[in-house]
């Protein structure tokens, strides 16, 4: 396999990426499509389940269309979680498939939240609390709201088995997606019990057979060889959820190991050899492909959005529009002390929020400490700040390495300010596409079952750069962390009058 490569596909929510890698871990191709989902004014979101799959074609003929497709060894789908992705008796969508961020069933999802009997069982069998989106709270939402629908649902899928099944015709699954809503984490199974606590018993026979990421599930047919560019008879390998392939993909495989995605929202991801299960954390645990370890999931609602509403309010309009702001506002901000003049940020910028380490819909970002010795260019350090304590809220103590990937990742001293303010050392992931990387590594597992997960990162994924925490700057971090945290718990209360209040004042309004 000297001269192979290997496809990866990452079916997103908005966007289709895939990549193609060579044996060596050598990027050689890549190609994007915009897969935008159908979103309704009563909270409604679906995709076309064939248009869906006709989007991976494609951009998989895209991407193979300078390359010589005799050369693919393997490939692997990874995909967006969750949803309602069901088949009837003639395999065939019983509708569009329901989306993660649908919310039709926010009620069913709040009855369960609030029932302290079925929260308990589900968080504990599954690792998760109940949501609108989750496959499970939309089976009883259909059950009870479309029972013809939901009758007619014989195999229930998600994302990324739909477009393997099309692909090659082969039904399963594998464990990190079955693991968000109906999977036992303690069994690694179904979970019967709770299927009939929910009162969803029926769909266990709809439920497919599971398969671990790395294994091949099936063979590319011909009819899609036609249609796509790929060889017929091309090994699939059975692929996982997105964010557990992203942490794959970025080189976590070990106890300990945390991955942080600092983009658009936080993602931050935690290896642990069980779950620990917590009624007041908004965070899921989903199993850990591939090996037994489970993965808690931790995403905070904004990352670089902080810093870009900073940039838009603290900067000049001549300063804005320099093709180098980030270096212009690093440059600045560099040799300050930390927490500069005592300034702190909570970097709650988002307009739904805060869902994580906490839930409050309510929580707004602030800056605390502010005097008239104040400067911008501390107030600017203090938001690259917040994100870092707003990490180490959501990963909580530990030892191990943080992977860092997304666009914060960039930055030349975001790095070493999280390394500091964790007191863990931070390795940048090497390759861009942490998703789609990890379901080429699935696929490479899959043809070369001999070859362990710790040489295929190796391969894949090596170190581009490392930051170790200084500890100075950590016992300063230390200290202030502490106050920060401190201060989001006493505002919990607050947040949620505020909240009300403004809510009060726009029905005023709309009157």
């Amino acid at each position: 396999m000297e001269n192979s490569i290997f496809l990866g596909l990452d079916v997103g929510t908005t966007n289709i990426k895939a990549i193609l890698v060579d044996s060596h871990g050598n990027e050689v191709a890549k190609a994007e499509v915009r897969n935008p989902p159908t979103i309704t004014e009563d909270g409604y979101s679906e995709t076309d389940m064939h248009g869906l799959f006709e989007r991976c074609c494609t951009v998989i003929k895209t991407v193979l269309s300078e390359q010589n497709s005799a050369c693919l060894a393997a490939m692997s789908v990874s995909g967006q979680g969750e949803g309602l992705w069901a088949l009837d008796e003639y395999n065939q969508p019983i509708g569009p498939a329901i989306l993660w961020n649908d919310g039709r069933a926010s009620r069913t999802a709040s009855q369960w939240l609030n029932h302290e009997g079925v929260k308990q069982i589900y968080q504990h069998t599954t690792g998760s609390v109940p949501f609108s989106g989750a496959t499970s709270v939309l089976l009883a939402w259909f059950k009870k709201h479309e029972r013809n629908t939901y009758d007619r649902i014989k195999t229930v899928f998600w994302c990324k088995d739909w477009i393997r099944y099309c692909l090659t015709g082969a039904f399963s699954s594998d464990p990190s997606d079955a693991s968000t809503s109906m999977l036992s984490l303690e069994t690694k199974g179904w979970a019967h019990d709770l299927l009939a606590a929910l009162d969803i018993e029926e769909v266990k026979q709809a439920l497919p057979a599971l398969r671990p990421s790395n294994d091949i599930a099936g063979y590319v047919q011909s009819t899609v060889a036609q249609m796509t560019g790929l060889p017929e008879g091309l090994p699939v390998a059975t692929g996982a959820l997105d964010i557990v392939a992203t942490a794959f993909g970025m080189g976590a495989h070990q106890q300990g190991d945390t991955c942080v995605i600092l983009g658009t929202t936080c993602c931050c991801e935690s290896l642990y050899q069980a779950p620990k299960y917590d009624s007041n954390t908004s965070g899921g645990w989903e199993c850990f492909e591939p090996s037994s370890l489970v993965v808690n999931v931790n995403a905070a609602m904004a990352g670089t959005p902080n810093l870009d509403w900073a940039i838009g309010s603290l900067l000049t309009e001549s300063e804005r529009q320099r093709s180098d702001v980030f270096e212009f506002i690093e440059a600045n901000i560099k040799a300050l002390d930390p927490v500069s003049r005592g300034v702190i940020f909570h970097p709650y910028i988002a307009e739904a929020g805060e869902r994580a380490p906490f839930n409050n819909p309510g929580a707004k970002a602030q800056f605390f400490g502010i005097d008239t010795k104040t400067t911008r260019w501390d107030m600017l350090k203090s938001v690259y700040e917040g994100v870092a304590f707003s990490i180490r809220d959501c990963i909580g103590e530990g030892t191990g390495r943080i992977l860092l990937a997304g666009g914060g990742a960039k930055s030349e001293i975001w790095p070493q300010i999280i390394a500091d303010c964790t007191g863990r050392s931070v390795v940048i992931a090497k390759q861009s596409e942490a998703c789609s990387n990890g379901s080429i590594m699935y696929a490479f597992m899959a043809v070369n079952p001999e070859c362990p997960a710790e040489q295929v990162i190796a391969k894949f994924n090596g170190e581009q750069r490392a930051f170790t925490p200084n500890k100075h700057n950590t016992d300063i971090y230390e200290a202030y962390f502490e106050v920060y945290k401190e201060i989001r718990t006493q505002l919990d209360g607050i947040w949620k009058i505020h909240d009300g209040l403004k809510n009060q004042r726009t029905k005023h309004e709309r009157l």
